[in-house]
């Protein structure tokens, strides 16, 4: 073993601790070998290593941050360019539940493999904060004195790797391109300043802190300067940067007195611009422009590629133009469809403007003429087998007679099954070309409502459709038209009223949303207040809500938060401050780390929220467990939690929910983990009668993978109805079990 390393980065504080392993040609790292990718697939990772020139890039849902920013990068230049040389290239993503890294896949647009299996791959990467992981003939190339952020010291990492002609390709956002001015610790950044302009000299001395960047007036720029990267700041006079820009190949034009920004122009004294984009003199490094004129971006917009607005005020304050480029390896273009303005840009436009336009995308609907459904007896109860191949995170509603509806992605596809004593029926939900997953189900009382997510104009965005009286609706966006995508969406309902809730991701930042439905009228979208932060100021990290209506009608929630704690579960009223329910500490490390919560009540109003203990715990042997925290009317705080998973069963338990019968009785049901190798994973269900658990009780097939389970309460007919997806890779379907209360409760 070596030297356990602990890096900071300047301006934005964050732990980086690397546990790095000696391998040589034949050691095997873990459990002989062998990994599993996010759908249980397996993969012999000591065998790629010994073979082939090998790079993972660790990253951690929970962690934002950098995590969630430098996605873009790592795939361009690291997982791709490994590729092209030859090499085997894998993302990790440990003690993650499968939707947090499946979204991750979506946003980024990742197409290899990620390691998620076992935990012993920590030992190449102790925490999963953003670092390069590499090995070429057998071994790992960098030991302790050779840590390689996913963005840092490139030009090293790809000689060692590859070759020296491998090129460092510039991607988006804003975010990232920042990071490249004030982290590259090799002094490789110029920020510029406006001839005559008095230079910050706090700033500059950060810079020499730090390692990163000078500063200069634009007319000291040397041609070494050109090389580097450059962040131009303050109110230029425009013939000073059409000296430097007009000619090159940079998305906008400079005339005597406007800046052409695609096919719209805008008097340059007027706006200010946000922008980054590959240097026209050195295409491996990046520009960022920051030019205001006096007027105030009045919020930061990272999450963009460029931005330009007008107004001195929050009243007058407006984004005339902003969103992000279409990126391809490196060539930057503008489109209609990643483009969006607070008012109408007609008289901006000197060219051609054309609206986006939404592609005639074909449907392939024929595939679901027929859904192959099975069944089989268990001691519990019938389980309905669903679908073809590919079926993923499916969610299980009781209907109004004896059955239950369930929806679920299949290749991306959206489907919704009506099951019945007698017979079922199938409904396509969303099936052409484009890309849906994470369905959620719900019922207003006259309407069957299922949420999704799609990707048809570039992002994914919340929609939704119902049926009503056997027949679907149109397609509806819940989500605003935005350029940022949508995430881990949830559902909760009381008489004609529907909560529908989403985490909105906008480069290091992670904000909830909730829009109401009121029978069948959308309401307003509002934000969802989080708990206040004690570590880092102005920084939204908030994720995976859970959503639970009172018979008072009053709205409650719980999720996770990136601080105030290290990584927590939190829960409240919507619209007051949320309280945290893992523990507090003097020490931000050491608060409790727990996560991906589901909130309900039973027909008291007494509130209950589940949530998993620190996946990270399975690293050091420590089983990870299933928690449940009752809220305490009369201290109007969150009990401390008690166990519910047994650590004689599961090892790691994962993505628990739970729901109350009319006798109050609680239901916890969970995918969990054997600790023994070549265990699968299955489907755990405790019961709480009188306040007493029962010992957990595996309700799925004992030799096939299942996860991800969902459940709802039938008042009717006394009856849980429980769905999961079952199998490995290509071969998941979706399964369902209905099981009588009173076999649960004797």
């Amino acid at each position: 073993m070596k030297t356990i390393i602990v890096y900071r980065k300047p301006f934005e504080l964050i732990f980086i601790v690397m546990l790095f392993l000696n391998l040589t040609t034949g050691a095997q790292t873990f459990d002989n070998g062998i990994a599993e990718d996010n759908w249980g697939n397996r993969i012999n990772i000591d065998d790629t290593i010994k073979h082939k020139t090998t790079l993972i890039v660790p990253f951690s849902t929970s962690n934002c941050g950098y995590c969630l920013v430098d996605g873009y990068f790592a795939e361009t230049n690291y997982i791709k360019a490994n590729i092209i040389n030859g090499g085997a290239s894998f993302y990790q993503c440990l003690f993650n539940p499968q939707l947090e890294i499946y979204s991750f896949e979506k946003h980024f647009g990742y197409i290899n493999p990620v390691l998620t299996y076992p935990p012993q791959l920590n030992k190449m990467h102790d925490d999963g904060f953003p670092a390069v992981l590499a090995f070429k003939n057998g071994k790992q190339v960098f030991g302790p004195d050779n840590f390689y952020s996913n963005y840092d010291n490139y030009s090293e990492l790809r000689k060692a790797l590859w070759n020296e002609y491998q090129k460092m390709i510039p991607t988006g956002n804003y975010h990232i391109a920042s990071r490249f001015v004030y982290e590259n610790e090799t002094f490789d950044a110029v920020i510029v300043y406006p001839v005559g302009w008095k230079i910050d000299n706090e700033l500059r001395e950060k810079g020499v802190k730090f390692k990163s960047f000078s500063c200069k007036n634009i007319d000291s720029l040397t041609e070494t300067d050109y090389q580097k990267h450059l962040m131009f700041n303050g109110n230029f006079n425009i013939n000073e940067l059409l000296k430097i820009f007009n000619g090159k190949n940079v998305p906008f034009l400079f005339t005597n007195k406007n800046i052409e920004f695609g096919n719209y122009s805008f008097p340059f004294d007027s706006v200010g611009m946000h922008t980054w984009f590959p240097s026209p003199f050195n295409s491996e490094k990046y520009i960022v422009l920051n030019i205001n004129h006096g007027y105030k971006l009045m919020k930061q917009f990272n999450y963009l590629d460029f931005s330009i607005y007008t107004g001195r005020d929050s009243i007058s304050s407006k984004l005339l133009m902003y969103g992000n480029y279409e990126n391809v390896d490196g060539k930057i273009s503008i489109i209609p469809e990643k483009t969006f303005s607070d008012i109408t840009l007609g008289e901006y436009c000197k060219k051609q403007c054309k609206a986006p336009v939404m592609p005639d995308y074909k449907e392939h609907a024929s595939q679901y003429v027929t859904i192959p459904i099975t069944t089989t007896e268990s001691d519990l109860g019938k389980i309905w087998t669903i679908g073809s191949e590919n079926c993923r995170f499916p969610d299980v509603l009781c209907d109004s007679t004896n059955g239950a509806f369930t929806t679920y992605e299949e290749n991306g596809d959206i489907l919704l099954t009506n099951i019945a004593t007698d017979k079922t029926n199938n409904y396509i939900i969303e099936s052409d070309e484009t890309d849906s997953y994470n369905p959620k189900i719900t019922s207003d009382g006259k309407r069957i409502w299922v949420f999704y997510l799609n990707n048809k104009d570039t992002y994914y965005r919340l929609y939704a459709r119902f049926l009503e009286n056997n027949i679907l609706s149109d397609e509806i966006l819940i989500s605003e038209k935005e350029p940022a995508d949508i995430i881990t969406i949830n559902v909760a309902a009381k008489n004609e009223e529907i909560g529908v809730t989403w985490s909105e991701w906008k480069a290091n930042f992670r904000y909830l949303k909730l829009r109401k439905i009121n029978d069948g009228v959308m309401q307003k979208i509002i934000d969802i207040p989080s708990a206040p932060s004690v570590y880092a100021e102005d920084y939204s990290d908030a994720w995976y809500p859970s959503l639970c209506y009172l018979s008072n009608d009053e709205l409650w929630g719980a999720w996770n938060q990136h601080y105030p704690s290290f990584l927590g579960v939190i829960a409240g009223k919507i619209g007051e401050t949320p309280q945290s329910i893992t523990l507090s500490a003097k020490k931000i490390e050491d608060w409790e780390i727990g996560g991906y919560p589901c909130i309900f009540c039973n027909n008291e109003n007494k509130l209950f929220t589940v949530y998993e203990s620190n996946g990270w715990d399975t690293y050091s042997k420590k089983p990870q467990q299933i928690k449940i925290s009752t809220y305490n009317n009369k201290l109007k705080k969150w009990s401390l939690a008690s166990i519910v998973s047994n650590s004689e069963q599961t090892f790691i338990n994962q993505t628990p929910v739970g729901i109350c019968d009319k006798n109050n009785d609680i239901f916890i049901v969970w995918s969990g983990r054997p600790i023994n190798e070549n265990s699968v994973w299955g489907i755990y269900l405790s019961v709480n009668i009188n306040g007493t658990w029962k010992k957990p009780i595996l309700i799925s097939k004992t030799d096939i993978n299942s996860r991800f389970p969902k459940i709802s309460y039938s008042n009717k007919t006394n009856s849980i109805w429980i769905s999961w997806h079952a199998g490995i890779g290509k071969e998941m379907k979706t399964e369902i079990i209905n099981i009588g209360v009173d076999k649960l409760t004797k």
